[in-house]
């Protein structure tokens, strides 16, 4: 939890902050340097946030759904866990940002829009690299569980439906025994009313 809210406030006090002020003042007139210092904040603090979230949403999933396996976690596990959630969206944010490798193919869009803001701007391959590493990967571990459970339970549930006709209809000693009994059934209701 702790981390997760270090990296709110942080995202708070170092990129929304800025945020705000270039909101009110309409504009961005504290320099390119600063803007891009606030850009690499914005997004590596988004990123280390949905990543400490996961973590979290995991440790949960693991506490409730595999005690056992919970329980044989150990600190130095987590510990290095929460550093790469860190690690890796600092490396990420400054190479690509400190590179301008995220706005190359858009250079025109970016010297237009820049002038007077402070935008995050990210061309395709970027935006895909950040999406599929911040949500597409996480949003599917998380999913894929629960999509095999009840798969797994309706192919059950399918198999129980129709193995009693495939049973029926293959199997000579199955049909022999359904028939003896649903005549045999039959002869005692006869009995029955007979008396």
């Amino acid at each position: 939890m702790c981390p997760l809210g270090c990296t709110d406030i942080g995202l708070a006090v170092l990129a929304m902050y800025f945020r705000l002020y270039e909101d009110w003042n309409g504009g961005w007139d504290l320099g390119k340097w600063l803007c891009l210092i606030v850009n690499i904040f914005d997004g590596m603090l988004c990123m280390a946030s949905m990543c400490n979230l996961y973590t979290l949403v995991l440790e949960r999933y693991l506490d409730v759904c595999r005690p056992f396996l919970h329980m044989k976690i150990r600190n130095w596990t987590i510990a290095v866990i929460l550093t790469l959630c860190w690690l890796a969206p600092i490396a990420l944010w400054s190479a690509m940002l400190l590179s301008a490798w995220h706005v190359i193919g858009i250079e025109d869009l970016v010297g237009c829009v820049t002038e007077s803001a402070c935008p995050l701007l990210l061309n395709i391959t970027a935006s895909m690299v950040v999406t599929t590493g911040t949500f597409w990967i996480f949003s599917v571990l998380m999913i894929l569980p629960m999509v095999l459970k009840s798969f797994t339970i309706w192919l059950a549930y399918m198999n129980s439906i129709v193995n009693p006709f495939l049973y029926y209809i293959f199997n000579q000693q199955v049909k022999m025994a359904f028939k003896n009994s649903v005549r045999s059934k039959g002869e005692r209701h006869e009995d029955l009313n007979t008396i």
